[in-house]
């Protein structure tokens, strides 16, 4: 299979690779190493340590040109990703920028030093520290870059590469070490990265799993013609709520609400405008009450309210209030002479009961105590 050189292999990992602290921790990288770069120049040149005391750090002396050359390089490399940061659509060309500029301190350290052999670590070091971006191709392009300057320089300027000057030999036994670590660094990316890949896979199915759960619960608790809590739903809430106040002693106030004469509207109407009519029902329920609160659709044009932290006195004064809203959907109004009116029965907790059963049982029961009264002692709500 052709190996992919140009596009992100590792963009839909970015996250789970942790790519926004790398790129921060590399920016301070290329910073330190302008300091360095710095202390180099000065060293090297004005304090002339190679006569003082001569080192792998300073095997000859920079002229104040070079010294002041290699400064404004090193000043580049850590400025020019630094001001390009955020501007790279494709990482991949940013994971480059940053594997260039690092090389180029390998360079400019090799220079300065005056071919210093333990500098020509830096290379190493510039391979091993580009595998956190987990991208094999970054350590061959460094090997490429280090080919460039071992091999062309050693003809062009051999005391830029060795301090001994030209060493073709050196060439090829240095070739073989750094092709080495290009291998390593290829598997030990790879490894990271089918790591990452697993783990973010195994990560993205747990998270549809998860969501796809909660599809299923809130359509299993959810009435499907009004968007309130079905039965379902109601008896899951009301059960925590018990175990709540059991825990606070609050009050909770349960409401039964049945439509008088909804079947009437059913028969003269038709069901598509019954339907219109429960679900404005609900729509107005859910922009009533709080969001403490629960209304569910019980069952047919019976709806069940959960009140929590509400006396059966409060819940009356709600209902009374609700009584004045028009529950006539306007859609369907005009040319139908539909009478919308509500009965309804409360039960508190723990005066009426303390079990769900025994709630439900007893505002149902006041539901229609108040629905056997006469017409006019009804809420009309129309």
């Amino acid at each position: 299979m052709k190996p992919d050189l140009t596009s992100d292999i590792n963009g839909n990992y970015a996250a789970a690779l942790n790519y926004r602290s790398i790129d921060r921790f590399m920016l301070k990288l290329l910073w330190w190493h302008f300091g360095f770069t710095l202390l180099m120049a000065c060293t090297n040149s004005y304090l002339k340590l190679s006569v003082l005391l001569p080192s792998p750090f300073s095997w000859r002396v920079l002229s104040p040109t070079e010294a002041l050359t290699s400064s404004a390089v090193g000043l580049l490399a850590a400025a020019v990703p630094t001001l390009l940061r955020d501007s790279f659509r494709n990482h991949y060309a940013w994971r480059l920028l940053m594997s260039a500029a690092l090389t180029v301190y390998s360079y400019l350290f090799v220079f300065m030093s005056g071919g210093s052999i333990e500098m020509h670590f830096h290379f190493f070091m510039v391979m091993a520290l580009v595998t956190v971006y987990s991208d094999w191709r970054l350590g061959w392009f460094v090997l490429v870059l280090t080919a460039l300057h071992h091999v062309i320089l050693n003809y062009v300027a051999p005391t830029w590469v060795y301090s001994y000057g030209r060493n073709d030999v050196a060439v090829i036994a240095h070739a073989l070490p750094v092709t080495a670590t290009a291998i390593f660094t290829t598997l030990l990316c790879n490894s990271h990265r089918h790591s990452v890949a697993t783990t973010e896979e195994a990560r993205l199915a747990l998270q549809r799993e998860m969501e796809e759960r909660v599809r299923a619960q809130e359509a299993a608790t959810t009435d499907a013609l009004t968007g309130l809590a079905n039965r379902r739903g109601l008896l899951d809430r009301l059960h925590a709520e018990l175990q709540r106040c059991a825990r606070s002693t609050d009050p909770l106030s349960v409401v039964s609400i049945d439509l008088d004469g909804f079947k009437g509207i059913n028969d003269a109407y038709g069901h598509t405008v019954g339907d219109q009519v429960l679900t404005h029902v609900g729509k107005i329920l859910r922009g009533y009450l709080r969001q403490t609160d629960l209304a569910a659709r019980y069952g047919g044009d019976e709806f069940v309210l959960l009140l929590p932290e509400t006396t059966a006195v409060k819940a009356t004064v709600m209902l009374s209030r609700l009584a004045t809203f028009d529950l006539i959907p306007a859609d369907v109004g005009q040319g139908a002479n539909l009478d919308v009116r509500f009965s309804w029965g409360v039960a508190a907790w723990p005066e009426d009961g303390t079990s769900a059963e025994r709630l439900l049982e007893t505002a149902d029961h006041r539901l229609y105590e108040m629905k056997r009264r006469p017409r006019s002692s009804a809420r009309t709500v129309s």
